[in-house]
This record gives structure tokens, C-alpha cells and sequence, in this order.
């Protein structure tokens, strides 16, 4: 095989491998959500995948931006922040998309042992997990009803 035939084939083969590529990934998702008085567009985790990598690596995030977890039926959801880069606040909702529990201005972890970063967890059963910029939602606005 000729240098230009080897050359035109990988070209070919990256080609191929691109269209593939575009045909077989799935867009982002997103949904423009209000959170107690302010509006948030948030990417949609709905894959397993997509749950499993959450915000990690993440090191900038607009103020107006984060990430909705869904999840088929209520249930304890539990997050951590390894290989998380900024704090965040994590906010859990019933199916009717109430505040049951929030965890706020969560600090990155940075053990190279995952085993060592925290778990947070709701203590009321939730559908929905929503993660935004640490500090975006004050203590004082959490009803005594939905959090302990």
C-alpha cells in the first residue's frame, strides 16, 4: 500500500469514526427550573452514566447553571463531591418537586481515596436531586417542615 492510499484511509476511518460518533451520542438535555423564586437552566442526568459523572471535573459553573438528577421513584440518593472542583449546594425534591432536604455550600473533596469523601444523603425520600453553585441558596430560606 501506497504512503497516500495509508493516508486516505485513516482520514477515511477517522471520518467514519465521527459520524458515528455524532449519530450515536445523545444531546444534552436541559430544563429551565425555579428554585425558590430564581430560575436555573440545569443539564438533565438521567443515564446512569450521566448520574455517575454529575458535575465532576466541573471547574466553573455560572451562577445560573447546574445539574438535575432524575430518578425513576422516591428514594435515598445519596452524593459525594470526589473529583468535584467547586462547592456546591445540593437540593432534594419529592415528585411533586418539593424541597425535602438541602445540604448547603458542600466543599469539594480532593482524597486521591474515594473511600475518604463524605456522603450526603436526604432523610426525606426524593425523585429529584439538584445541584448548584455553593452559596446560590440561603439557610435562613429552608422551612422547618422540609429540613431537620
Amino acid at each position: 500500500m501506497h504512503k497516500y492510499q495509508k493516508i486516505a484511509l485513516i482520514v477515511t476511518a477517522l471520518i467514519i469514526g465521527l459520524i458515528v460518533n455524532i449519530f450515536l451520542s445523545k444531546p444534552k438535555r436541559y430544563m429551565d427550573i425555579e428554585v425558590e423564586g430564581n430560575w436555573y437552566r440545569l443539564e438533565v442526568a438521567e443515564t446512569p452514566q450521566e448520574k455517575a459523572k454529575g458535575l465532576m471535573g466541573v471547574d466553573y459553573l455560572p451562577k445560573d447553571r447546574g445539574m438535575v438528577f432524575i430518578y425513576e421513584k422516591e428514594g435515598f440518593h445519596s452524593f459525594w463531591m470526589y473529583k468535584t472542583l467547586i462547592p456546591l449546594d445540593i437540593i432534594w425534591l419529592d415528585s411533586d418537586w418539593d424541597i425535602v432536604h438541602k445540604e448547603l455550600n458542600v466543599p469539594p473533596c480532593f482524597e486521591t481515596n474515594p473511600q475518604k469523601c463524605p456522603n450526603y444523603v436526604n432523610k426525606i425520600p426524593a425523585r429529584y436531586v439538584i445541584e448548584l453553585n455553593g452559596g446560590t441558596l440561603k439557610e435562613k430560606t429552608v422551612s422547618p417542615e422540609t429540613q431537620e
